[in-house]
């Protein structure tokens, strides 16, 4: 039998990126929030983190609804999302193989060679976040895009998909839908003329998945996006455009990992030149665009605390733009020559960093190693030993803490391990604000000096403690009293009351916002 020549090279890239993910895999604190939103969700609580309190704690509803499918058989969340993200990261590379039909054979491996040197890609292919599933969504989007047949020739079908996948990729985690949104725009435009009102019949299928998600959240969590959104965002309370964390962040890839913020620009400059000169691949303009308003967004919010996390997408896309671009061998040689040279230089390239990782020195910027801080006790080669707990065990490290006598309820702030740990019969405070919607959207404490986008501490009004233990309002502070009467009546009141919808209506069009701000004023005066 003859083997297709293209396989070799599937299979090679497949070999190499698998190796280097399943050598650095590890699981961090954060997954752990969604793990025991659908641990909940499995057991007939619904996909709550309190049972009783109806809060969208997770970022990514198709993520989270796809491991709620294998969690429901496993009954096991590390392992089973570890082998996810593995399946994931070899159904990227068969998409992209699959895209690059028309181009030179050993395309796929230039792409290949460029992931695996990339830390943030790497890392974040596991970690238990979404990363793999919009990295499969976003290619399978931009390779029907710019290898398949024309745009301007497209069916209503084929925009009907085109729209969604996009709205999948935003099912997946909202912010990602940046990466696809300007070509999809172009591709809408090209169509327009000749495909006229179906273009808005092809639009309205294609952005069914996220329509319904989004009424089914509002009904059922009273919110259209979740609970995260106003925590990490402070609840809309951003100030200037540019956040001052955000230079930092970048800053922090530089020094961390060599290859990915320049391969990221020397894509952007690629496009550049071919918008200038190459009139036959300007569509590589469009996964460009898709990383520079993803680049645009991440200095806007502040960055992250993850070292890299937000640098994995704007990566996966400005390798699609040199392997789209790049048909001469030699060329593609000295690209992955010098990638390869610019990894090297990492304090701990993926491809040799694996079971033996140590923790990077802390970064003055106040981003963390992520990887470091977990890998000891959630790396995927530590846990495969025989007999070694996994960090979601109650006999784990966070499980000695507090299971001979959990209490009732409890202020916590790093809340996944904790929370997937106790599980439902602890009613577990958050004081970030992730798992709580009262606190999500009162103010946080010095948001422009304290490293955010997550990590925005607030103060546990005085009475709510009492009020969640014991079922009853008991917030001293009149204004916000007010407001939790109304927030309760949304995240714990009968799904179908009147009464609800019209809370619902109330606090989303901002109707309730002056008692925030009444609360907020009142924080003033005394002092804090």
């Amino acid at each position: 039998m003859r083997i297709p020549r293209r396989l070799p090279w599937l299979l090679g890239s497949v070999a190499l990126l698998g190796y280097a993910v399943f050598a650095n895999a590890w699981c961090g604190d954060d997954p752990y929030i969604t793990f025991r939103s659908i641990d909940n969700f499995v057991h007939g609580y619904g996909p709550t983190w309190n049972p009783y309190e109806r809060v969208q704690v997770y970022t990514h509803p198709l993520w989270m609804l796809l491991l709620s499918c294998f969690y429901f058989v496993t009954r096991e969340a590390y392992f089973t999302t570890m082998a996810t993200s593995l399946a994931l990261v070899a159904c990227l590379l068969v998409v992209l193989h699959r895209a690059l039909r028309g181009r030179p054979e050993w395309s796929i491996a230039l792409a290949t060679v460029l992931l695996v040197g990339s830390k943030a890609f790497v890392e974040y292919s596991t970690s238990g976040l979404e990363n793999p599933l919009t990295h499969v969504l976003v290619v399978w989007f931009f390779g029907s895009l710019l290898f398949g047949p024309p745009v301007r020739e497209a069916s209503e079908l084929r925009v009907a998909g085109l729209t969604a996948l996009a709205s999948l990729v935003y099912l997946d985690r909202p912010d990602a839908v940046l990466a696809v949104a300007p070509a999809l725009a172009w591709a809408l435009v090209r169509v327009a003329r000749r495909l006229r009102w179906r273009v808005v019949r092809a639009v309205a299928v294609g952005t069914a998945p996220a329509m319904l998600w989004t009424a089914f959240s509002v009904v059922y969590y009273g919110f259209a996006f979740p609970n995260t959104a106003a925590a990490k965002l402070n609840g809309g309370r951003m100030g200037a455009w540019v956040h001052p964390n955000g230079v930092g962040y970048f800053a922090n890839s530089l020094r961390w990992d060599r290859e990915t913020l320049p391969l990221i620009a020397a894509a952007l400059a690629l496009g550049a030149l071919v918008a200038v000169r190459a009139r036959d691949d300007r569509l590589v303009l469009l996964p460009l665009g898709g990383a520079a308003a993803y680049l645009a967004y991440t200095m806007r919010i502040g960055g992250d605390y993850m070292s890299g996390r937000l640098f994995a997408l704007p990566l996966l896309l400005s390798v699609l733009a040199i392997v789209y671009v790049v048909r001469d061998a030699r060329v593609a040689a000295a690209i992955g020559v010098a990638a390869t040279l610019a990894c090297a230089l990492d304090p701990h390239p993926p491809l040799v960093s694996g079971g033996g990782y140590p923790l990077l020195p802390p970064d003055p910027t106040g981003v963390r190693d992520e990887r470091g801080v977990y890998y000891a006790d959630s790396g995927l080669l530590r846990l495969i030993e025989p007999g070694r707990p996994g960090p979601g065990h109650a006999s784990g490290w966070i499980g000695r803490r507090l299971r001979d006598d959990p209490p009732q309820a409890v202020v916590w702030g790093a809340i996944g391990y904790h929370g997937f740990v106790y599980g439902p019969d602890v009613y577990t405070i958050d004081n970030l604000g992730l798992s709580d919607a009262l606190i999500a959207r009162l103010p946080a404490r010095n948001p422009e000096l304290a490293w955010g986008r997550g990590h925005l501490f607030r103060d546990v009004p005085p009475g709510y403690i009492d009020s969640v233990t014991m079922g009853e309002n008991r917030i001293v502070d009149p204004a916000l009293h007010e407001y939790y009467d109304r927030l309760r009546l949304v995240t714990t009141g009968p799904i179908w009351r009147w009464e609800r919808f019209r809370a619902i209506w109330a606090i989303n069009t901002g109707d309730s916002r002056e008692l925030l701000d009444a609360y907020a004023a009142n924080l003033l005066r005394q002092g804090h």
